[in-house]
């Protein structure tokens, strides 16, 4: 049985409608000089330390620490104003698959799996009054590769209920290839979502054991039975 379900963020809960690239872009201008730095990126599925270390190697800039530290702190601040700014959504069924999750279920632990560093991940989802849904979390501060936040996330769930979980008792919600990739490196299920920049056809063609055109096809005991058959 499914005790845990980490969902990832961008493209799965919300639509940001590209806050975080604006304001990392916007950011490294401030610091560094350089405009439309992240050009030509792919974002998604992504971990910030990721996207970070890539925009060092891209334009050959050596890394200090205190600037890297200044880098992030305009970041953060100026993802709190294009968010602000920005006409971000919450995705279709969202909010009707979380609370019947936590209302239908509450032995399940929901948590978050996510390559937004922690306080960007907070920032998004307070504004769409989600982040108090979630327990635990991995985040893209946390570690640069997707696969070992999903270990860090499944290690996370376990200190949090106490006790070792297996594999089939984790399900992941992403709408990404790395998302499908990364439950599978744990020997979890996943649950993606045609909401984000991957197709439906691409994540059928990945191995995701389900996959639906959005959240509103998903129910919340009925999605448990299914993922753990």
């Amino acid at each position: 049985m499914i005790r845990v379900i980490l969902f990832d963020i961008d493209g799965t809960l919300v639509d940001c409608r590209g806050a975080g690239r604006l304001a990392m872009e916007r950011a490294w201008l401030e610091i560094y000089g350089i405009a439309d730095a992240a050009r030509g990126m792919k974002f998604g599925g992504r971990t910030d330390q990721f996207l970070f270390s890539e925009l060092y190697r891209i334009h050959k800039v050596p890394v200090d620490a205190t600037r890297h530290e200044q880098f992030i702190a305009v970041f953060i601040h100026l993802l709190h104003h294009y968010l602000a700014q920005t006409d971000g959504s919450l995705l279709p069924g969202v909010w009707g698959l979380l609370r019947r999750l936590r209302e239908e279920v509450p032995g399940v632990v929901l948590g978050l799996l996510t390559g937004n560093a922690r306080l960007a991940a907070e920032l998004k989802l307070r504004c769409f009054d989600l982040w108090g849904f979630f327990a635990v979390g991995a985040f893209g501060d946390d570690h640069h590769c997707r696969n070992r936040l999903a270990e860090i996330a499944l290690d996370r769930s376990e200190r949090y209920l106490g006790r070792e979980l297996e594999g089939r008792e984790v399900l992941v919600v992403g709408d990404t290839l790395h998302d499908v990739r990364c439950a599978h490196s744990i020997g979890a299920s996943c649950l993606a979502v045609g909401t984000g920049s991957v197709s439906w056809d691409q994540l059928r063609e990945a191995n995701a054991e389900r996959v639906v055109r959005d959240l509103t096809e998903v129910k919340g005991c009925d999605l448990l039975g299914e993922m753990s058959a």
